[in-house]
């Protein structure tokens, strides 16, 4: 067995590292990882075997998949008995996936990630003493800003979104969406908007784009929901990285309509709406392959404001 030190922090990250890891050790001859494997100069019957750590939303993400997870970044042993690394594209705010590619890098041993979507590339990669060897974008247009960077190294290679593959093979919950509408407090006939959050406020100073506010759009799209939609109920799921208490106010235009929740999965959450907003693009894939309408808060106001 060959052992890979894996790591993520975020979400996002985590979706794509699970479905790498279930590939890897259902079927590591899968074709997706064929890059991989020239990678991590894997032979003919390659067994790999993930050592997984996690910090953050990842613990949950892990866990609910069925994976064996080591709490915090990897310490310098494990890097040591690892032969080669595979992480997540965390935010900018985590160092530990760059620190880990600087390390992979000085002992020699074969490094890739694989990104989740298409924000702030350039800025996650690092430079070219702390970046992996392979890189795994999700889209054309991410192939080409990791292209554009020239990063001495740093190979890249398009694939398909791993975690929405999964998701697609996941069998349906017949009682998601009454499941969690029970924990919002609405009823099955009400119409549902969910808003999905991002830690864009928080990271500002560290992102070199992305400047609407998160918090400002929701304030937006309930103030429109309570003049165009007021029979409607927003129901408002926080980023697992974001602080309590972030959105409540931006609620206030649609009352008692309107409940901030995090439980469930985000697969029930979306089950349980009828449409969802958010500014994160992976959501609203996310959300579309599940079947409900996504919009970005601009193209959701538009809506808003259309003929009714």
């Amino acid at each position: 067995m060959t052992p890979i030190l894996v790591y993520a922090r975020d979400p996002g990250a985590a979706n794509q590292m699970v479905a790498a890891c279930e590939i890897l050790t259902r079927d590591p001859a899968d074709p997706r990882m064929a890059p991989l494997r020239r990678s991590f100069g894997a032979g003919p019957d390659w067994a790999p075997a993930p050592r997984i750590h996690a910090r953050g939303p990842a613990l949950d993400t892990f866990a609910r998949a069925g994976f064996a997870v080591t709490e915090g970044a990897p310490a310098d042993a494990a890097l040591a008995q690892a032969a080669a690394v595979l992480t997540g594209l965390d935010d900018v705010d985590d160092p530990v996936p760059r620190a880990l590619w600087r390390a992979a890098r000085a002992a020699r041993k074969p490094c890739a990630a694989i990104c989740d979507n298409d924000v702030n590339l350039a800025v996650r990669l690092g430079d070219a003493q702390g970046c992996p060897d392979l890189v795994f974008a999700v889209s054309e247009r991410g192939r080409r800003e990791i292209e554009s960077c020239r990063l001495p190294g740093l190979r890249v290679e398009l694939v398909p979104d791993l975690h929405l593959a999964r998701l697609a093979r996941a069998a349906p919950d017949p009682e998601a969406r009454a499941r969690q509408r029970r924990r919002w407090g609405v009823s099955a006939e009400a119409r549902v908007w969910l808003y999905a959050g991002v830690v864009r406020r928080e990271l500002a100073a560290l992102r070199a784009v992305e400047a609407e506010d998160e918090v400002d759009c929701l304030r937006a799209l309930a103030l429109a929901l309570s003049v165009t939609e007021p029979a409607s109920a927003l129901a408002v799921r926080p980023h697992p990285r974001d602080p309590d208490g972030k959105y409540e106010s931006a609620c206030e235009a649609i009352g008692t309509r309107a409940v901030v929740d995090r439980s469930g999965t985000p697969a029930e959450a979306f089950a349980a709406s009828d449409v969802v907003v958010s500014l994160s693009e992976a959501v609203r894939n996310e959300a579309r392959l599940l079947g409900r309408p996504a919009y970005a808060p601009e193209a959701a106001l538009a809506l808003l404001s259309g003929p009714r």
